[in-house]
Parts: C-alpha cells; sequence; structure tokens
C-alpha cells in the first residue's frame, strides 16, 4: 500500500502568505529548478521538482507529465511518464532503465520497461534540505533524482531531454470564516539540455558464425540443427531473437544458439539480450538490454522429391529407350542449389 507523502505544516489561519511564498510554490514552473547532467558514465542524471508548499493554504504540484528525448529533431520519446493519483505521485518508465537515487519506492531502486506499470512515488521523497528551507518550517520542496541508462538504440548519439507537463497552483485564504481556495494550472514545456556521445562501459553480445551438427551430441535434439555460438560480457537473464520473440531465461554468459537448418541463406539474425549492467553495484542493480552482432545462418541442402525407378537407357544410334528391372535409377532435387552451404564440399552418401 503506497504511503503518502509528508504533511504539510500548517499555516495559522491568522497568517497571510507574502509575496515571496507565493515566489516560493511558483518555482513549479521555473526552468531553473529543473536539471539534467550527464555523468562520466554516459547516463543522464535528472533532478525534478514535484512539490512546494508553504504551509496548507499555499502550494505547488505537477499534476502530470513526461520527461522525454528527442534525437536529430525527431518526434519526442517519453523516458518518465508522471501522475498524480488521489494526492500521490507515481511514475512509469517508458524508455531505457531508471535507477532512483532519492524519491521511490526505495533509494537507488531500479525500473526499467519489461513491465511498464504504476509505482509509487513515497513519503521518502527527498527535499532540497536548502537552508531557506530549513529555516522556514512552513516551507517544504520536495524532488525526484533519477539516473536514465539510454536505450542502445541511441548510444554515441546526440539527443535533447526535456520535460513537459501540467501543474497546480493553489492558495486558501478566509473569507467571512470560510475557506475560499483559487488554483491556476499551467502547461509547460521545458528543454533541459542537449548531451552527445551517450556511452557505456558494457559490451554488446557477440555472435560467432554458425556451425552445424549432425548428432546429438550436445543435446538430445541439436542433430540436423545449426548451432550459433554466442559469448556475453555482463551477466545475462533472458534473450529473443529477430526470429522469434519468445523470451527465454539465460543464465550462461556462453553457449550456443540451435536453430533449425533450412535450404537457402538465412540473413541478419541477431539476439537481443537483457544483462545485469557491469555498472550495477551492492546497492543498485543496473538492468539493461543489447543486441547483438548479425550473423547469416548459412543453408543447410537437403534431398527433397527423392525418387527409385527402373533404370533406362537408350543405345548411341536409336532413339529407343530401353528398360532394365534389375536395376533402380535414384533422383533427387536440391533446392537453391547455388547458396552458401553450412558444410562446404559435402556430398550425399548411398
Amino acid at each position: 500500500m503506497a504511503l503518502p507523502l509528508m504533511a504539510a505544516m500548517l499555516l495559522p489561519r491568522s497568517a497571510q502568505a507574502l509575496p515571496t511564498d507565493r515566489a516560493f510554490v511558483q518555482r513549479i514552473v521555473d526552468s531553473n529548478y529543473y536539471d539534467a547532467v550527464k555523468t562520466a558514465q554516459g547516463k543522464l542524471h535528472f533532478r525534478i521538482p514535484v512539490r512546494f508548499y508553504f504551509g496548507s493554504s499555499l502550494y505547488s504540484i505537477i499534476d502530470n507529465g513526461q520527461i522525454y528525448y528527442s534525437a536529430g529533431g525527431q518526434t519526442p520519446v517519453p523516458i518518465l511518464e508522471l501522475y498524480t493519483y488521489y494526492g500521490e505521485h507515481k511514475f512509469r518508465v517508458m524508455s531505457g532503465t531508471v535507477v532512483f537515487t532519492s524519491a521511490s519506492d526505495g533509494v537507488n531502486a531500479t525500473f526499467n520497461t519489461d513491465t511498464i506499470q504504476m509505482h509509487n512515488l513515497t513519503y521518502d521523497l527527498q527535499g532540497s534540505n536548502s537552508e531557506e528551507v530549513r529555516l522556514n518550517l512552513y516551507r517544504q520542496e520536495y524532488y525526484i533524482e533519477f539516473d536514465w541508462y539510454p536505450p542502445e538504440s541511441v548510444l554515441g548519439s546526440t539527443i535533447t531531454a526535456g520535460i513537459q507537463f501540467q501543474s497546480t497552483v493553489t492558495e486558501i485564504t478566509f473569507q467571512n470564516g470560510s475557506s475560499v481556495s483559487t488554483q491556476t494550472q499551467y502547461t509547460k514545456n521545458f528543454t533541459l539540455g542537449t548531451f552527445s556521445n551517450l556511452n557505456s562501459r558494457d559490451v554488446q553480445p557477440q555472435l560467432i558464425n554458425p556451425i552445424f551438427y549432425s548428432n546429438n551430441e550436445n543435446s538430445a535434439n541439436s542433430a540436423g540443427k545449426v548451432a550459433v555460438p554466442y559469448v556475453a560480457f555482463q551477466q545475462p537473464i533472458k534473450y529473443y531473437t529477430s526470429w522469434n520473440p519468445a523470451q527465454i531465461p539465460c543464465q550462461e554468459q556462453s553457449g550456443m544458439l540451435w536453430l533449425q537448418a533450412e535450404d537457402t541463406v538465412q540473413p541478419g539474425f541477431r539476439i537481443f539480450m537483457q544483462v545485469h549492467s557491469s555498472e550495477s553495484t551492492d546497492s543498485s542493480d543496473i538492468i539493461l538490454w543489447y543486441t547483438s552482432n548479425k550473423v547469416n545462418v548459412p543453408a543447410y541442402h537437403r534431398i527433397h522429391d527423392f525418387t527409385a525407378s527402373t533404370y533406362s537407357y537408350q543405345r548411341e544410334g536409336d532413339n529407343i529407350t530401353y528398360y532394365d528391372n534389375r536395376y533402380k535409377q535414384l533422383s533427387w532435387k536440391i533446392r537453391y542449389p547455388n547458396t552458401e552451404d553450412i558444410v562446404p564440399n559435402d556430398m550425399f552418401e548411398l
């Protein structure tokens, strides 16, 4: 069950909010309080305010929003979506991997797009602890901070990060003994910076040239199949292939991927592997997806339309066909005979 945000301090009814206090809660719509920086590891660190309070009579909040990136001027891609639901902040990760350094279900909690779901921002939401807040018990400010590990598709690219959101500033006044709530809503879109050469210390999984198995040495079903050796440089979790979207658990950093041999070359085979990043720590398990190199799977030529018929021949000088029932003539067809064969210079044996 989600825990509520820390309760704001109550402002006495006789007190009136000063203009400086209004300016304090107006920071929710001031781009100077939103930040994104690139770290040495190539990830981006975001610091986003989500609430400002002056007691219980003056406050501001992000109702909903989206932190995004854009590469090469293309359509913005959401990184993180923010919501307010019955007074509680929630989020869901839309791109890459997010590791919260404050203000989440747990500091250093890791979230990615494997399961698109709502997560809670709990009372652990940390304020800035700035001097003006420490010295004024009526003022409270709340931020989320997180590291974003970009998806593999944008590594090495130049991207622009930003945030677009809707927010509400609420002021409660008392007139003739009754409270009156005045709300002002804003829609904002801030650019947080442009960043180049986003990289990772991780190495992509590698595929090696396929080989053919003619027996069952390595598995009960390996005979007649193609084996593609792979090597992972981080601890794998699971993978899927460019031929099959089904995700398969995997814990071995090297092994074989078994494929069905075909009569023609199958180009562009690769795997998409989820791993524990080398940037993981004891307190933060970074889980990322990486794409392997591509390999072409050569053909394995099979016999098709195999037939055995009575041996027939023609003698030189005439057009008569003779049949000899003592012998049988074998014939077959090969599909795509000119394509690369996974077993070069092989032959059929009777």
